[in-house]
């Protein structure tokens, strides 16, 4: 192996550590009062700070190559160094992120991500919900109900009072 390919692999290597840095934080849980759950969400470790520092040395390289072919610097020997390099990060990276599509969840992160969607969900509709109660309220039938506006409670204080005066005369 020629000068230029060990200091491939030794570039390559920051690459590396970082994506074995990586793939360590998949199994990394957190303890609270009643259960232990991952750290991080498989969504956060798709594009985790460590994978994002793999990438970043990976440019790097990409760019000190391409500026070497530029100049004519670049030998076939190191060309072929960074080809296998590159392959291997690439095939590392594929098994991280599918050992992160296979982790299966704790059950209690199952629970718990089950009743945010709920509650998100019924915030999302409550807007909904108030108004169709507003127009119960009226005493409107569903069927009135999709023709008419959203019941305006100034309105109804308007005609509450107009009511009153009405009966006084």
């Amino acid at each position: 192996m020629s000068k230029d390919a060990i200091s491939m692999e030794l570039q390559f290597q920051r690459v590396f550590d970082a994506l074995d840095d990586w793939r360590m934080s998949i199994e990394i849980k957190t303890e609270n009062r009643l259960m232990r759950e991952y750290a991080r969400t498989k969504a956060e470790l798709q594009d985790a700070p460590e994978y994002q520092r793999a990438i970043k040395i990976y440019k790097t390289i990409l760019s000190n190559i391409n500026s070497w072919h530029r100049q004519g610097n670049l030998s076939d020997e190191s060309y072929e160094a960074y080809r296998l390099c590159r392959e291997r990060m690439m095939s590392r990276i594929r098994k991280i992120r599918k050992e992160i599509d296979r982790r299966k969840e704790p059950w209690w992160t199952v629970v718990k991500n089950a009743f945010r969607e709920v509650s998100e969900t019924l915030l999302h509709a409550l807007p909904t919900l108030k108004k169709l109660i507003g127009y119960l309220e009226l005493g409107t039938s569903v069927k009135d109900m999709l023709k008419l506006p959203a019941p305006d409670k100034d309105q109804d204080k308007d005609d509450e009072e107009g009511e009153d005066k009405d009966h006084k005369d």
